[in-house]
Formats: structure tokens, C-alpha cells, sequence
């Protein structure tokens, strides 16, 4: 897989392997950048015309 880090932590019973993703998904790169006060329900019934 490209553009995945991995750590390998030693713990007192075995090893912990982190895996972090470099790259963020389209969807996260727009998350939450509209910072409208209105309910994601409420727009959805008004474009449906509910």
C-alpha cells in the first residue's frame, strides 16, 4: 500500500505495529469547511422538496 507509515512500538507483551495513512481521503480533505448552522436533515428534505 503507498503512502502508509508504520511504527513498530516494542510493549512489555509483544510488539504494536501503528499503521497512519499519509494521503487524506478526498471526503476529508472538504469535512465540515461549509460551517453551515443548519442540520444535514433539514437541507436533505428542502433539495428533496419535503
Amino acid at each position: 500500500m503507498p503512502y502508509i507509515e508504520v511504527e513498530f512500538v516494542l510493549e512489555e507483551t509483544g510488539v504494536l505495529i501503528k499503521k497512519k495513512s499519509l494521503h487524506s481521503s478526498p471526503v476529508e480533505q472538504v469535512y465540515g469547511i461549509l460551517k453551515k448552522n443548519a442540520r444535514t436533515d433539514n437541507y436533505i428534505e428542502v433539495i428533496r422538496g419535503r
